[in-house]
C-alpha cells in the first residue's frame, strides 16, 4: 500500500522539477528580450544625443539594476527553488495545479493526499483510510503528471524576441556605430566626449619615405563619419607653397599630383568643415648622374661633322663612331659603367672614357646611393646604325625589233653614299665555254642616283643556243667594313636552237603574209569607193555634202592602210634581222627584203593622201572640171598602189619558200652531223641511250618531212612555182635508214646500225644538196623566162617607137584637112591598141621583176594619159598638140627600151656570174639552158586548146568593149568588123605571149633536133611559120574567123610534130643535161637578135628625135651596144 503512494508522490515531485525548469525557461527568454532591448534603447540614445556624464551615469547605473532585478526575478529564484533552495511548493499545491491541467483527478489527487495528511494525524479508521489511499494512488499511478508542464508554451515570446534579433542585426550592419560608439559612451560614462568630426579620411597607398625627385600621387577616400551622410564636394590639399584643390575622380575618391620632391615635405587636407592631422613625406637624397655627355666623332668617309650630345638616354650614331663620354654624379658614392659585358669603375665625382661601338645594346651605369646604399641602374640605349646595303631598282624593257637589245631603267641608292655601278653578263656556249664581261654604267655618287642604260648583246658573237645571264652590281663607300655589293635580280636571254628560231621565223612569215593580204583586200576595197565616189560624181543626184563625206571615209581608209602598211614592214624588217643575226640569210633573199621594204615605203607616200585633200578642197570649191581630173588622177594612184600591193605580195610568198627551203637545208646538215656524231658514240653510250637519241634524231627528221610537205604546198599558191618534185625517193631512202638504225639498236647490233646511221646521214646530206640545186635551178629558169619576154617586150617597143616615130614625121608634113589625115589618126588609135597588149606585158613582168614595177608603172601611166591626150587633139586638128603628145609618148617609148635594155644586161650579168661559180648547173661554165625548156608538148596542146576555145566564145565585134566607138578615147580595140567578139586587149596580150613561147621553145627543139645533120627539125618550119603570123595578128589585133581556122591549123600540126618529138626520147620533163650541147646559150641568139635588128636602129638613129640630154646619152648608149 506504502508503494503505491510514494509512487505517486515521486510523480508529484516530478511534476515541480519540470514546473520549475519551465520558470526558468520563461525567465531566460524574458530576460534576454529585456536585455537586447534595453542594450539597444541605451545605445541608441547615447548614440544620437552626446549625454553629460551624469546622465549617462544614470543610463549605465539604471541599465546594471534592472538588468540584475530582471535575472533574479526571471532565472536566480526559479532556479534556487529547482534546487531545493528557498520555500517551494507543497504537494498539496501542485496537485491543485496538476488539477487545473487535469480536472478529472484533481479531487481524487487531493482526497488521497489530505486521507494520507489524516492517516499521518492517526485520526479515524487507520484501516479503512490505508486502503481508500491505496485504491485511490494505484488509480492515479497510471497518470503521467509531468505531462501538465509543455515546453512549447515558451514559443509565445518567439514572436517577440524574433524581431527584435532581426532588428539588432540590420543595425549591427547598417551602422554598428550604434552599438560601438553608443556603448563605448556608457560604459566610459565618466570620460569627456567630443563632437565627431564629419568625415574619415584614408590614405590609400601614402608614400612615406621616397627619394629625391619623385612625383607621388596623394590619393583619399573620404567616407562619412557615423551619423554623418554626406561627403565634401570639394577638398583641398594645404602644402609649403600653398593650398591647392584636388581632383574628385569619384563621388569620395579625390587625387593630387605632387610636383618633383627634393625636400621632406609635410602636408594637411582641409574642407569647410574640418582639417585632417598633418601628414609627413619624408625625401632621401638620390643618386642622378649630373653630367652625362657624349663627343661623338664619326667615320670619315661619312664627311659628318663631329657632335656633343648631352643627357640623352637614346644615342643614334653611325657603325664605327667613338665616343668620348664625361660623367658626373651626385649623392653617389660607387659609379661603375657596364657595356658588352665589361665593367668599367669611374671615379663619381667627375670621370670621362672613350668607346667605338660596331654594335648596339644597352650601355648601363651602376650609381650607389651614399645615403641608403641603394643601388640605382641607369641605361643608355646605344643604336648603332649600320651601313646598309645599298639598293638598286630595276625596270627592264624589250626592244620592239631587235630580241638581243635591253633597255634598262634603274635607280640606286644607299644611306651613306655610293661609289660605282656595273652591268654583268655571263654568255654560256652551247661548247661549255663562258665568257663574263663587266661593264661600268656611268659615276655615281650621293646617296640616290638614277640611271638609264642600254645593252645591245647582238654585238657579241653569238650564236644559237647560247644563254646570256645579266643583272646590275652597285657598291657602296663603307669605309668601317668594306665597300658592300648590292645584286639586281638576275635575268635570263636565251637564244633559240636552228629549229626554234626556224618555227619563230615560219610562224612570223606567215602571219606576215596574212596581214599583206589583209592590206591588199581593203586596198581592193578602196579602190571600189574610189570609183564609186567617180560613179556618183557623175550623177545629178549625188550632193556635194555625200561626195565630201565620202572623202573624208576614203581618207581614214587610207590612213589606215598606210598605218598597217608601216606596221607590216616594221615587223618584216624586224623579223629578218633578228633572224639574219643567228641563221644568215642569203644574200639573194636580203636583197629581195631590200627590195620589198622599198617597194612597201613607195606604197606608203604622200601621193595619194595629197590627191585626197586636194580633191576634197576642189569639192567644197565645187570646182567639178577640176574635181573630175582628181578623181582620174586619185584612181590611177589606187590603182598603182593596188598593184604594188600585189607583187610586195608575191615577192614575200616567194621569199618565204626559198628562205623556208634554205633552213631546211640547214636543219638536214645539222641533223646530219647529229647523227655523225651519235655513231661514233655507239660504242661508249648504254643501249638505252643510244636508243633514245635515235629515237629522238627520227622524230627530228619526220618533222623535217612535214616541213617539206608545208613547204610544197606554199610552193603551189606561188605565180611561178619552183620545181620542187622528184625528193621522195631519198626522203623514203633516208626514214628507212633511220628506222634501220633504231631496230638495230634495239637488237643490240650496233656495227650494223652504225651502217645504218652513216647511210642516213649522208642521205640528209645528199637531200639538202639536191633541194639547193633544184631551187637554184628553178631561179634560173624563171629567171630566164623573164629575160625571154623581156627581149620579146623590148622588141615591141621598139617596134611601137618607130610606129610612132613615122607617124608623128607623117602628121608635121600634111594639112588637117587633107584626107591622109584621117588615116594617120586611125593608125595612131591602132597604134595606141598594140600598146595595150605591150603593156599587160609589162605589167605581169613587173610582177616577177618588182624592182623595175615602179618605173613601168610611171612610165605606161605617161604612155596612156599622152596616148589619151594625143587623140582628143587629132579630133580637135591640133598640130601642135598632136606633136607634143607624141613625142612625149616616144620619150616613154625610149625610156621603157632603155630600162628594159639595162635590166636584161644585169640579169645576163647575174647568170653568167651564178653559172660560173655554181656547181649547181647543169654544165658549169657552158652557158645555161634555153628560156622554155621547161614547156612540154602536153603544156603545147593545153595552151593552144585554151585559146582556140576562147575564140570560140566571143560576141562582140573588133574586140571591144560594151560601148566602145571607133575613134573614142584609149581603150577602144579598133573598128566593128575588124576583130572576134568578146576579147579584151588583156586575153589577147595574154594569148600572144603564149604564142611567143610556144615558138620560141618550137624553135629550139629544131635547132636541137637538127645538130645531128638529118634535118629533122625542118619538119617544124611550117608549124613555126603560122605561129608568128598568129602572134603577129594577135600582137597587132588584126583577129577575124581566119585567125580560128589556123589555130586549128596550128593545133594540128603541132600533134603530127609530137610524134618526131616522141622518136627523139622528149619526155614531158627534160632531164638537167638536156642543153649540154649549148654552147653559149642565149647569148648566140641575142648577137642575132641584134644583127636583125640594125637597119630598125639606124633608122631610128637617123631619125634623132628630140630627146632631153639624158635621155639621148642613155639611147645612144643603148643603140651603140
Amino acid at each position: 500500500m506504502q508503494n503505491t503512494y510514494y509512487k505517486l508522490i515521486d510523480q508529484i515531485d516530478a511534476f515541480i522539477r519540470k514546473y520549475y525548469l519551465n520558470q526558468i525557461l520563461k525567465g531566460v527568454l524574458l530576460f534576454t528580450l529585456f536585455f537586447l532591448l534595453a542594450f539597444l534603447i541605451t545605445s541608441t540614445l547615447a548614440f544620437i544625443w552626446l549625454f553629460p556624464v551624469w546622465v549617462r551615469a544614470i543610463l549605465f547605473f539604471g541599465f546594471i539594476v534592472l538588468q540584475s532585478s530582471l535575472f533574479i526575478h526571471y532565472i536566480g529564484i526559479p532556479l534556487s527553488r529547482l534546487w531545493s533552495f528557498g520555500k517551494r511548493i507543497s504537494h498539496l499545491q501542485a496537485a491543485q495545479i496538476i488539477g487545473s491541467f487535469f480536472p478529472d483527478v484533481a479531487d481524487k489527487l487531493t482526497n488521497t493526499l489530505q486521507l494520507q495528511n489524516t492517516l499521518n494525524q492517526k485520526e479515524g479508521s487507520i484501516e479503512l483510510i490505508a486502503a481508500s489511499i491505496q485504491q485511490k494512488a494505484s488509480q492515479l499511478s497510471v497518470i503521467s503528471f509531468s505531462d501538465a508542464i509543455q515546453f512549447k508554451s515558451q514559443r509565445q515570446y518567439l514572436k517577440y524576441f524574433i524581431p527584435l534579433l532581426i532588428g539588432l542585426i540590420s543595425v549591427g550592419i547598417w551602422l554598428p556605430e550604434i552599438f560601438t560608439l553608443g556603448s563605448t559612451r556608457v560604459l566610459k560614462y565618466s570620460q569627456e566626449f567630443k563632437t565627431p568630426d564629419p568625415y574619415i579620411f584614408k590614405f590609400i597607398d601614402f608614400p612615406e619615405q621616397l627619394e629625391e625627385g619623385a612625383t607621388p600621387q596623394i590619393k583619399v577616400l573620404v567616407q562619412p563619419t557615423p551619423g554623418f551622410n554626406a561627403v565634401p564636394k570639394q577638398l583641398y590639399i594645404v602644402l609649403d607653397q600653398g593650398k591647392f584643390l584636388m581632383r574628385q575622380k569619384k563621388r569620395n575618391l579625390f587625387t593630387f599630383q605632387l610636383t618633383p620632391l627634393q625636400k621632406t615635405t609635410s602636408f594637411f587636407l582641409t574642407t569647410n568643415e574640418m582639417n585632417s592631422p598633418k601628414k609627413w613625406i619624408y625625401i632621401n637624397g638620390k643618386a642622378i648622374l649630373g653630367t652625362l655627355k657624349a663627343h661623338c666623332y664619326f667615320p670619315k668617309y661619312l664627311n659628318k661633322t663631329d657632335c656633343v650630345i648631352s643627357n640623352t638616354n637614346d644615342l643614334n650614331i653611325p657603325e664605327g663612331t667613338v665616343v668620348k663620354w664625361e660623367v658626373a654624379t651626385k649623392n653617389t658614392k660607387k659609379l661603375a659603367v657596364i657595356w658588352q659585358e665589361q665593367i668599367r669603375f669611374l671615379n663619381p665625382s667627375f670621370d670621362e672614357y672613350k668607346q667605338e661601338y660596331k654594335l648596339g645594346g644597352k650601355q648601363k651605369f651602376i650609381l650607389t646611393n651614399s645615403q641608403t646604399n641603394k643601388k640605382d641602374t641607369l641605361i643608355t640605349n646605344i643604336m648603332v646604325i649600320k651601313d646598309a646595303h645599298p639598293l638598286i631598282q630595276i625596270q627592264e624593257e624589250q626592244d620592239s625589233i631587235y630580241a638581243g637589245r635591253k633597255y634598262f631603267q634603274g635607280q640606286v641608292s644607299d644611306d651613306y653614299g655610293l661609289s660605282q655601278l656595273k652591268f654583268v653578263y655571263n654568255i654560256e656556249q652551247q661548247n661549255g665555254q663562258n665568257k663574263t664581261q663587266k661593264i661600268d654604267v656611268e659615276t655615281v655618287s650621293g646617296t640616290m642616283k638614277k640611271f638609264d642604260f642600254a645593252v645591245d648583246f647582238s654585238r657579241e658573237k653569238l650564236q644559237l643556243n647560247d644563254i646570256i645571264t645579266y643583272y646590275f652590281v652597285v657598291y657602296d663607300n663603307d669605309g668601317v667594313n668594306g665597300h658592300k655589293a648590292t645584286k639586281s635580280q638576275t635575268s635570263t636571254y636565251e637564244l633559240p636552237s636552228l629549229e626554234e628560231l626556224n618555227e619563230q621565223r615560219k610562224e612570223e612569215q606567215t602571219e606576215q603574209i596574212k596581214e599583206l593580204e589583209d592590206v591588199f583586200k581593203k586596198m581592193q576595197q578602196f579602190n571600189k569607193d574610189v570609183q564609186q565616189l567617180k560613179k556618183e560624181s557623175t550623177q545629178s543626184k549625188s550632193t556635194n555634202w555625200n561626195k565630201l563625206n565620202k572623202v573624208e571615209q576614203l581618207q581614214e581608209q587610207q590612213q589606215q592602210l598606210q598605218q598597217q602598211i608601216q606596221e607590216s614592214l616594221e615587223e618584216i624588217k624586224q623579223s629578218t634581222e633578228q633572224k639574219n643575226e643567228l641563221s644568215p640569210i642569203d644574200q639573194e633573199l636580203l636583197d629581195k627584203q631590200a627590195l620589198l621594204e622599198e617597194l612597201l615605203k613607195e606604197v606608203m607616200d604622200d601621193e595619194l593622201k595629197a590627191l585626197l585633200e586636194q580633191l576634197e578642197e576642189l569639192l567644197k570649191e565645187q570646182n567639178k572640171e577640176q574635181a573630175k581630173d582628181k578623181m582620174n588622177q586619185l584612181e590611177q594612184s589606187a590603182e598603182d598602189m593596188n598593184k604594188q600591193l600585189d607583187r610586195s605580195l608575191e615577192l614575200l610568198k616567194k621569199m618565204q619558200v626559198n628562205e623556208r627551203i634554205d633552213d631546211l637545208e640547214k636543219e638536214l646538215n645539222s641533223l646530219a652531223k647529229e647523227q655523225e656524231d651519235l655513231k661514233e658514240e655507239n660504242q661508249t653510250l648504254s643501249k638505252e641511250e643510244l636508243l633514245k637519241k635515235q629515237t629522238e634524231l627520227n622524230e627530228k627528221f619526220e618533222e623535217l618531212k612535214k616541213e617539206l610537205n608545208e613547204i610544197q604546198e606554199l610552193n603551189k599558191d606561188l605565180m611561178k612555182p619552183l620545181d620542187l618534185e622528184g625528193l621522195d625517193a631519198i626522203e623514203q631512202q633516208v626514214s628507212d635508214d633511220l628506222k634501220g638504225a633504231q631496230q638495230e639498236i634495239s637488237d643490240g647490233k650496233n656495227k650494223k646500225a652504225g651502217e645504218k646511221q652513216k647511210s642516213a646521214a649522208d642521205g640528209m646530206k645528199s637531200m639538202a644538196a639536191q633541194m639547193n640545186a633544184k631551187q637554184n635551178q628553178s631561179n634560173k629558169q624563171q629567171q630566164e623566162e623573164d629575160m625571154e619576154s623581156l627581149r620579146a617586150i623590148l622588141e615591141g617597143l621598139i617596134t611601137l617607137s618607130l610606129d610612132q616615130e613615122k607617124t608623128q614625121l607623117q602628121f608635121t608634113k600634111i594639112s588637117t584637112k587633107d584626107p591622109l589625115y584621117r588615116k594617120l589618126g586611125r593608125r595612131q588609135q591602132r597604134i595606141n591598141d598594140d600598146t595595150k597588149i605591150i603593156r599587160d606585158s609589162l605589167l605581169a613582168l613587173a610582177k616577177r621583176q618588182p624592182k623595175i614595177a615602179t618605173f613601168i608603172d610611171a612610165e605606161l601611166l605617161t604612155i596612156e594619159t599622152q596616148q589619151k591626150l594625143a587623140i582628143e587633139a587629132i579630133d580637135d586638128h591640133q598640130k601642135k598638140e598632136i606633136e607634143k603628145h607624141q613625142q612625149k609618148v616616144m620619150t616613154s617609148y625610149n625610156n621603157l627600151a632603155l630600162l628594159l635594155n639595162e635590166a636584161l644586161q644585169s640579169m645576163q650579168q647575174q647568170m653568167n656570174s651564178q653559172m660560173s661559180g655554181n656547181g649547181s648547173c647543169e654544165n658549169p661554165g657552158k652557158g645555161r639552158p634555153k628560156s622554155g625548156q621547161s614547156m612540154s608538148s602536153g603544156d603545147m596542146k593545153e595552151m593552144l586548146k585554151k585559146q582556140l576555145e576562147q575564140m570560140q566564145k566571143g560576141s562582140n565585134p573588133g574586140g571591144n568593149k560594151p560601148g566602145d566607138k571607133p575613134g573614142s578615147a584609149p581603150g577602144q580595140q579598133g573598128q566593128p568588123g575588124q576583130g572576134l567578139p568578146g576579147l579584151s586587149s588583156k586575153e589577147l596580150a595574154r594569148m600572144a605571149a603564149e604564142q611567143t613561147a610556144i615558138r620560141q621553145r618550137l624553135e629550139q627543139l629544131k635547132q636541137e633536133l637538127n645538130k645531128e645533120g638529118k634535118g629533122l627539125g625542118n619538119q617544124l618550119n611550117p608549124l613555126l611559120k603560122e605561129l608568128e603570123e598568129q602572134e603577129k595578128d594577135l600582137l597587132l589585133k588584126r583577129v577575124n574567123p581566119q585567125t580560128i581556122q589556123r589555130q586549128k591549123e596550128i593545133l594540128t600540126r603541132l600533134l603530127e610534130s609530137e610524134k618526131a618529138l616522141m622518136q627523139r626520147g622528149y619526155e614531158e620533163k627534160r632531164e638537167s643535161n638536156s642543153a649540154k650541147d649549148t654552147e653559149k646559150g642565149n647569148q648566140i641568139r641575142f648577137e642575132a637578135y641584134k644583127k636583125a635588128k640594125w637597119n630598125e636602129i639606124e633608122q631610128l638613129k637617123s631619125l634623132d628625135p628630140a630627146l632631153q640630154i639624158y635621155y639621148k646619152q642613155r639611147s645612144d648608149t643603148y643603140l651603140n651596144q
